[in-house]
């Protein structure tokens, strides 16, 4: 996704403490790192194990699911045994330039199991990647180029399995001729189409197609899906998107940080600024052959007249400010335009995601909107598929994360491309953790999302006196005096290692103790829980709310606090008041509020230093167990300085935040008992 070039040159100093919330390792602390995120998440050059140790901290359950099981095979969500073999210890590369359909030349690597040094003859299946980040690199710790199946283990398996892996430069990065014409653009839709179609012409490939990719790569295999040549038949997409306004601007809020990074990181990719200390980014491979780099030199030529991500998201305020039509145009589309197609397409589709990903909500959208067959796995992890401790060990959730990525991966593309009946299809579409406080997880099964109304109930939780979140309201009738006030601080922030920056910054996600920011806010405690409970779901908040300012960006936080105090987050929702207008969405929206965005809204919206605004909006979605002793406690604050712009209202505006008689205010948790 995005990256913070705050992150970048102050990372190093900024390093803090990694709550456990929902990470899978109780070995959290004070965390460093040697390895840069984006050498694992968005360029894919850590090297992970695949290692599955039982005595790491971490899962305590199966998800209870019937296995596949005939003789010595067996086959559920995480377990492989007997249907296919992890044959092949050897592969070799090549790379050359594919011409597209309008004579642009893209950089392709093509990667093949290989006996004795020797690519094997058999036509394969072929897995492939459109890559915005470079399809392989050079690193100075390794001799030769270092391609993803180097690199990444569940890549690694598909080739031992017997796969074709290909990767893919997209045009305007790395080595790739043409120009990047914006996020999602058509080009890249019909270019993975004409790939498609070269590598079927190619006689080592079986005809048979499947696309991965993480973040943006799996944006780019649901691209692919909405105009899929008939030889793609699945994709494994992780940590995915599904609109593009909400991902520049969650809650009509311009994330600056991380499009800021992710900016500066691709310019350097692409070769249109130079390398810098502070980002220590690897160089991309050159193609077979350019020896000199001239045809390199070429392409980034090419590159100068890319698109500035943050620059274009800056200028576009409004929902409408987008294309929303299913028309694929040249510039930027937006994903949601597009499930449409990808029904008609009919591609089946993995979705791999996290709880603590930049975009959780995402998966459960594709979910509710896709007709294609089509699973989803949302584990206990972050955007960033490398997370490692101050030791530099992966934590217990990536060394899981890594073992089940691999197996789940090969099932997936076992079932569909070699048509293998696994019993994959046969299995609950939905697979997903529960956590709590000791950094812990279990796996469950679902049909559908949100979970029914007699696995889940509903419950609000009222801002009270004192600081209280009761659950039960104050209801002095026509009283309107209860409220409470706070002054914007516009120092008030999650940190620089946020589940934001995460997304493409050089360290791990990483919060601190969010006592000292909820004190530069409003901050509301429940007593401790008599008895363990879970909660499963988008919790919802309604905010009743005046000020000294026409307008404010509100900044709700969730938190678990332990019986002994700490403080762990769970999870935060953000809108604009005047953002505020909620309409009815043009896809399923699963029931929760949906602010238009739309800019007559915005401008109609009353000021709120002259009305009563009421904020209606979700929070990005949990699965956390709450043990007895326990207590929940929800902040508020109008800044998040290191990751948002800088709001409407100015330091020192006063907020007030109306909690009785007709205007109160209060959070929903969908509840269900412990298990």
């Amino acid at each position: 996704m995005y990256e913070n070039g705050i992150s970048v040159s102050r990372a190093a100093v900024m390093a803090g403490r990694v709550l456990a919330t929902i990470s899978t390792s109780t070995r959290l602390g004070v965390c460093s790192r040697l390895v840069v995120v984006l050498l694992s998440a968005a360029v894919g050059l850590a090297a992970c194990s695949a290692g599955n140790d039982p005595n790491l901290p971490g899962s305590t359950a199966e998800a209870t699911q019937p296995a596949a099981q005939h003789g010595d095979r067996v086959s559920r969500f995480g377990e492989y045994a007997g249907y296919t073999e992890s044959r092949f210890t050897q592969w070799v590369r090549s790379s050359q330039y594919v011409e597209m359909r309008d004579g642009v030349r893209l950089a392709v690597d093509i990667i093949r199991p290989a006996v004795n040094g020797v690519a094997v003859a058999d036509a394969l299946p072929v897995i492939y990647t459109m890559q915005r980040y470079g399809r392989s690199h050079l690193r100075p710790d390794r001799e030769g180029v270092v391609t993803p199946v180097d690199t990444k283990s569940h890549i690694r398996e598909l080739v031992k399995r017997g796969y074709v892996y290909v990767s893919v430069g997209i045009r305007g990065s790395g080595a790739s001729f043409g120009s990047f014409d914006g996020v999602y653009g058509a080009n890249e839709a019909r270019d993975a189409f004409d790939i498609a179609e070269w590598i079927v012409g190619q006689p080592w490939s079986n005809g048979r197609l499947g696309i991965m990719g993480n973040s943006y790569r799996a944006n780019a295999a649901l691209m692919a899906a909405s105009m899929p040549h008939p030889g793609l038949k699945a994709i494994f997409p992780s940590m995915m998107d599904f609109d593009n306004f909400l991902t520049a601007r969650p809650g009509g809020v311009l994330l600056t940080g991380a499009l800021d990074s992710w900016t500066t990181i691709t310019a350097i990719v692409d070769g249109r600024i130079p390398p810098r200390e502070d980002v220590p980014m690897p160089a991309i491979a050159p193609v077979d052959g350019d020896t000199e780099g001239q045809l390199m030199q070429a392409a980034q030529r090419d590159h100068s007249g890319n698109v500035d991500v943050l620059k274009a998201s800056a200028q576009r305020l409004y929902r409408d400010d987008y294309n929303y039509d299913p028309e694929l145009e040249e510039a930027e589309n937006l994903l949601v335009t597009q499930v449409d197609a990808i029904n008609r397409g009919g591609v089946a589709i993995y979705l791999w995601s996290g709880w603590r990903d930049i975009w959780p909500t995402p998966p459960f959208l594709w979910m509710a909107n896709l007709q294609v067959p089509r699973k989803l796995a949302m584990g206990p992890w972050t955007h960033d598929p490398d997370e490692r401790d101050a030791e530099q060990q992966l934590l217990a959730g990536e060394v899981e994360r890594v073992r089940l990525q691999a197996i789940e991966m090969t099932r997936w593309f076992d079932y569909w491309l070699k048509e293998i009946d696994n019993g994959i299809m046969d299995e609950p579409p939905i697979t997903y953790t529960v956590g709590d406080s000791q950094g812990n997880w279990t796996w469950r099964n679902a049909q559908q999302w949100p979970l029914t109304d007699t696995d889940i109930d509903t419950t609000p939780l009222f801002l009270a006196d004192n600081g209280a979140l009761a659950n039960r309201a104050e209801k002095n009738a026509g009283n309107e005096a209860a409220a409470d006030q706070f002054e914007v601080d516009l120092s008030a922030t999650t940190g620089p290692q946020s589940r934001w920056i995460d997304a493409t910054s050089f360290y791990p996600t990483a919060y601190p103790d969010l006592t000292g920011n909820g004190a530069k806010g409003l901050v509301y405690v429940t007593e401790p829980a008599p008895a363990p409970f879970e909660i499963i779901g988008h919790p919802l908040v309604t905010l009743n709310i005046t000020a000294s300012a026409a307008d404010a960006d509100i900044y709700v936080y969730l938190e678990r606090i332990s019986a002994d105090g700490a403080a762990q987050y769970l999870t935060e929702g953000n809108l604009r008041a005047s953002h505020r207008t909620l309409g009815r969405a043009p896809y399923n929206n699963l029931g929760l509020p949906w602010p238009t965005h739309a800019r007559r809204d915005v401008e109609a919206a009353a000021p709120i230093d002259s009305t009563v605004a009421q904020l209606h909006f979700a929070l990005m979605p949990i699965a956390e167990r709450v043990g007895a002793g326990e207590r929940l406690r929800l902040s508020i604050t109008a800044a998040d300085s290191d990751n948002f712009e800088t709001g409407p209202a100015a330091a020192g505006t006063t907020i007030t935040v109306l909690r009785a008689g007709n205007h109160l205010s209060s959070i929903a948790l969908p509840i269900g008992p412990a298990q």
